[in-house]
C-alpha cells in the first residue's frame, strides 16, 4: 500500500512556519472505485531529525491503514453489487487534520480520518499527536499535569458539568472512567478532551468536545 502515499499525494506549494515546527500540507485526489480528498501535514524539525522521521511515519502508516481497511473490501463488495443487482456506489476516503499548540517543545495536532465502505454513513476516527519535541516520546494526558494535581477528578468533574447542562445530546450511560492516556489535544486556548464517534453519544452529536481553558489551568498544566 505504500505505493499509494509516495505516487498519489501531491505537494501544496503553501509553507507554514511556526516556533517550534514548521509544516506543509500535502492532498490527493482519489478517483474512481475509490473517491475522495485526502490531505495531512508532513512537519520539518531541523533540530531533531529523528523526531520528525518518527512523527511523519506515524501519520503515514495510520493513512495506510486507512488506504487498506477500504481497498480490502472493494473486489468483495463489487462482486456482491453483481450478485445482487445492486447499483455500485464507490468507496470513499478523506482526511482532515487542526495543528493545536506548536511552540515550546510541545506539538499536539489531530487528524480525522474517514471512510466509508457501504452502508448508512461512512465513519470518521480521529487521532491526536501530542509530543515532547525534545525526546520524541509520546505525552499522555496524565503526563501534562503537576504530580501534586488532583487532575482525574478535576478533568470529570468538568466534563460531566458539560453533559449534564446538555443531556440531550449524550447516552445516558455514565461516563467512562478517566484514563491516564484518554484520548486529547491542546490549542494555544484550550485543552481539549474528545471521544469517538458513539463512545459517549449519538452519531448526530459528532466528536464529544469538552474544551478546558488553560487559563484556569493555570501552573497545574506542563506544555514542554
Amino acid at each position: 500500500m505504500k505505493k499509494f502515499f509516495s505516487v498519489l499525494f501531491i505537494l501544496i506549494f503553501s509553507f507554514l512556519a511556526f516556533s517550534s515546527v514548521s509544516y506543509i500540507e500535502l492532498t490527493s485526489d482519489y478517483k474512481g472505485d475509490v473517491e475522495g480528498t485526502v490531505s495531512l501535514p508532513y512537519f520539518f524539525m531541523a533540530e531533531n531529525y529523528p523526531t520528525e522521521i518518527y512523527i511523519n511515519n506515524l501519520v503515514s502508516n495510520d493513512f495506510l491503514n486507512l488506504l487498506e481497511d477500504v481497498y480490502s473490501g472493494i473486489d468483495q463488495f463489487k462482486e456482491d453489487c453483481k450478485e445482487n443487482d445492486w447499483p455500485f456506489r464507490p468507496f470513499a476516503v478523506a482526511t482532515d487534520y487542526q495543528v493545536g499548540y506548536n511552540k515550546e517543545d510541545f506539538l499536539s495536532f489531530y487528524v480525522d480520518y474517514y471512510q466509508f465502505t457501504g452502508g448508512a454513513h461512512g465513519m470518521t476516527y480521529r487521532n491526536s499527536y501530542n509530543y515532547n519535541l525534545t525526546d520524541g516520546k509520546k505525552v499522555e494526558l496524565a503526563d501534562l499535569f503537576i504530580p501534586e494535581f488532583g487532575w482525574v477528578q478535576y478533568v470529570t468533574d468538568f466534563i460531566t458539568g458539560e453533559i449534564n447542562a446538555n443531556k440531550q445530546n449524550y447516552f445516558d450511560d455514565p461516563l467512562p472512567d478517566m484514563k491516564y492516556n484518554q484520548e486529547y489535544y491542546v490549542t494555544d486556548e484550550y485543552l481539549v478532551i474528545y471521544y469517538q464517534l458513539y463512545e459517549i453519544a449519538p452519531y448526530s452529536t459528532g466528536f464529544p468536545e469538552f474544551k478546558i481553558p488553560l487559563k484556569e489551568l493555570g501552573k497545574n498544566i506542563i506544555l514542554n
